[in-house]
């Protein structure tokens, strides 16, 4: 079971990213638009049974309290937190299907980030060396465990502290499976 997060303040993005999705292999898209500052939404999606829309007006800064509360409404599986100016890399479907089955592991892989020249890789759980589109961790991992409100390098310090409190429960796939803001 397979939950997509996505926290929104760039709705015109939706369409590009949804089209990445495979919905036949995830539970649903958690799509979380950040209504901090009076911003309003009218819903893309609505009859689609597979994403939910919500919203969140809890202050904070990079979709960082959106992304804590679409973790709240996924009870169990795996979560994939994806930006509002991403979408989802094709090999990332093909690592779910041939490794990415063991709930009792989270998994890193490695970005893609062609246009800047380099690229990071998974192996290397520390700030600075890992993005939000680089792990796929299951909610039984997370525990208390949130994101950093006003943080940038949140993503770095949630994975972190995923692995500090589940050292045995990692895997490296060593393929480039994602991407670094690819939607301009």
């Amino acid at each position: 079971m397979l939950t997509i997060i996505t926290p929104c303040s760039r709705p015109d993005n939706l369409g590009m990213v949804s089209k990445s999705i495979k919905f036949d292999k995830i539970d649903k898209w958690i799509i979380v638009y950040d209504t901090t500052k009076d911003r309003t939404y009218k819903k893309s999606f609505e009859g689609n049974l597979k994403i939910i829309e919500v919203e969140c007006n809890d202050a904070g800064n990079y979709g960082n309290q959106q992304r804590n509360y679409g973790m709240s409404l996924v009870d169990d599986g795996f979560i994939y937190f994806l930006d509002d100016d991403n979408i989802v890399h094709p090999s990332f479907w093909t690592l779910l299907d041939k490794h990415m089955d063991d709930e009792n592991f989270f998994y890193t892989f490695n970005q893609s980030r062609s246009y800047e020249k380099i690229n990071l890789f998974g192996n290397r759980i520390e700030m600075n060396y890992i993005d939000t589109a680089m792990f796929l961790v299951n909610k039984k991992h997370i525990k208390d465990i949130k994101w950093d409100a006003n943080l940038y390098q949140a993503d770095g310090v949630f994975i972190c502290d995923i692995l500090k409190q589940n050292p045995q429960s990692h895997k490296f796939l060593n393929a480039f499976a994602c991407y670094h803001n690819f939607i301009e």
